[in-house]
């Protein structure tokens, strides 16, 4: 195990390596659909308009083009599907929008720096037509978590105000029992899938390509080369000892619990001297 002063010779390390990485990302974002106001969460232009044949469901919609449609920014409850039964309110979000999306409902999309996910979705931020941002709707109805997957993350203000509403008036996920952070302690095989994970940072170590948070014996959250340019000023060392909340995807690898951290804001318990300066703290809640 390296000690934290090589940890922080390799985040140099990576750091400058991923400099013209950091750079086209830059031109990326500049490129990408300009992000709104807090207040509004409307872009500057909107980029396509599309035709919408179904829902599947809160954040997934098949077009009248065949296309498949992911909405960017948000994770809803999971439907049922083979041997694992729908998480709660899965169907109300479905519901929430299936009732302002009818069959050949036109909707308005705001592109990101990526036009399509690896299953080959189409990527987009949802607007109705009197410019609703469709993602930050189902956010404060409590019926989604914010979330941020680089390269894409315009609109994360909004979302994260969005949330803190709906958690402040105990809405929807914020009031179920089933969505409160799961303790690094104490996993079990249910607990895979989108989650948020609670534990004490007990140390920071660095392997091959990615950094690691150890909550538990077993459990650590990861921190891989590609996304480190995200976290430019932000002290990875403060960490270590507070307790920390993170959101993502909890999966098993080789026996042992992993949550990728890709960006700031997928993570609530920075001390505010750990944070980027001169920017805000990270708006993950728990």
């Amino acid at each position: 195990m390296r000690g934290l002063a090589d940890a922080k010779r390799a985040l140099s390390g990576a750091r400058f390596l991923l400099l013209a990485q950091y750079i086209a990302l830059c031109l990326a974002g500049l490129l990408a659909a300009a992000p709104a106001t807090a207040d509004d969460c409307r872009p500057a232009r909107f980029d396509a308009e599309v035709g919408v044949r179904q829902v599947y469901d809160g954040d997934t919609v098949a077009l009248a083009d065949g296309r498949r449609l992911r909405f960017i920014g948000i994770n809803t409850p999971e439907r049922g599907r083979e041997e694992r039964p729908p998480e709660p309110l899965a169907e109300a979000a479905r519901r929430f929008v299936a009732t302002r999306l009818p069959p050949g409902t036109r909707l308005k999309l705001a592109f990101d720096a990526d036009r399509e996910d690896r299953y080959h979705r189409l990527l987009a931020h949802p607007f109705l037509a009197d410019g609703t941002n469709l993602a930050a709707a189902l956010i404060e109805a409590g019926l989604g978590f914010a979330i941020v997957v680089p390269p894409n993350g315009a609109f994360v203000s909004c979302y994260a105000a969005a949330e803190a509403r709906a958690r402040a008036a105990g809405r929807g996920i914020w009031a179920e029992p089933y969505y409160v952070p799961r303790e690094a302690t104490a996993l079990g095989d249910a607990d895979a899938g989108f989650r948020l994970l609670r534990g004490r940072v007990k140390d920071l170590r660095y392997g091959r390509r990615s950094f690691y948070l150890d909550l538990a014996p077993g459990v650590a959250v990861r921190l891989h080369a590609r996304d480190q340019i995200y976290f430019r000023g932000y002290d990875l060392e403060a960490l270590v000892g507070r307790t920390i909340t993170v959101r993502g995807w909890l999966r098993r690898y080789r026996g042992r619990w992993r949550m990728p951290l890709r960006h700031p804001a997928m993570l609530s318990g920075w001390p505010r001297e750990a944070g980027a300066p001169g920017g805000e703290n990270p708006p993950a809640s728990e």
